[in-house]
């Protein structure tokens, strides 16, 4: 699949050289396809400039993948001048046509307040809209207000069912934050077998931080507590890992 998708990209700039722009100028399609041909080097060289510059075209067009891929380019500054305002107003387009991750990059900016004003019911909002289509780092974020309250009332049972959400998508600092609900005894009873469980997954997928919860929480358990719980994270791991 990869080849044919190469070998399509390449018949496109293959295309452009031969036709022109004039003839391709009113295909979003092809221009999106040209841009990402360039952003990701597929048989041409890396060119970020010349990815934007095919995105934009796209993006007038109103074509959404490309919308956030040109916000992306503003974001990081590669190809273009690092540009917050510029890349909200792209991510904004592609979030109102429901590009979830063009809402989680929006939501993100206004959390922090980059080329917005920071806002977060705006950031919730967003991160809602993009968890809901099952946008992991979404859910993990959304979870992460609820927990809070910022920009929300504080809801430790709404936090765990996004953070849940995440974690069995992979997300390992989900997986992490689910360990410490659980281990702490928040929006559920405190249950130290679930909370090493879900911190030994967490460790296994990644999260640095869930290392050190790890250690702390198994000095609190006898040899039997532990033996049960890794073998619930074995369930959980395989359960996640095996779908």
């Amino acid at each position: 699949m990869k080849k044919i998708i190469t070998i399509t990209l390449l018949i496109l700039c293959y295309a452009f050289s031969v036709c022109g722009e004039d003839k391709i100028k009113d295909n979003s399609v092809i221009h999106f396809e040209i841009g990402y041909t360039y952003l990701n080097g597929n048989g041409v060289p890396k060119d970020y400039a010349k990815a934007a510059k095919w995105f934009r075209r796209a993006a007038i067009q109103g074509h959404v993948e490309a919308q956030f891929f040109l916000g992306s380019l503003y974001d990081i500054g590669d190809g273009v001048a690092k540009d917050k305002v510029e890349a909200c107003k792209w991510y904004r387009k592609a979030s109102d046509q429901g590009h979830m991750m063009g809402q989680f990059c929006l939501g993100l900016n206004y959390e922090h307040g980059l080329g917005v004003p920071k806002d977060y019911v705006q950031a919730v909002g967003l991160y809602r809209k993009s968890a809901e289509q099952g946008y992991a780092d979404a859910q993990r974020s959304l979870g992460l207000f609820y927990y809070s309250g910022l920009g929300i009332p504080r809801d430790y049972l709404k936090a765990i069912k996004w953070f849940t959400k995440a974690a069995e998508q992979g997300h390992a600092e989900a997986q992490c934050d689910l360990g410490f609900m659980f281990a702490k005894g928040l929006g559920v009873l405190s249950n130290s077998g679930i909370a090493y469980a879900w911190f030994n997954v967490a460790k296994a997928s990644g999260s640095k931080p869930a290392a050190g919860n790890l250690d702390a929480i198994e000095k609190t358990m006898s040899p039997l507590q532990i033996e049960e719980a890794q073998k619930l994270s074995r369930t959980i791991w395989d359960r996640i890992n095996n779908k």
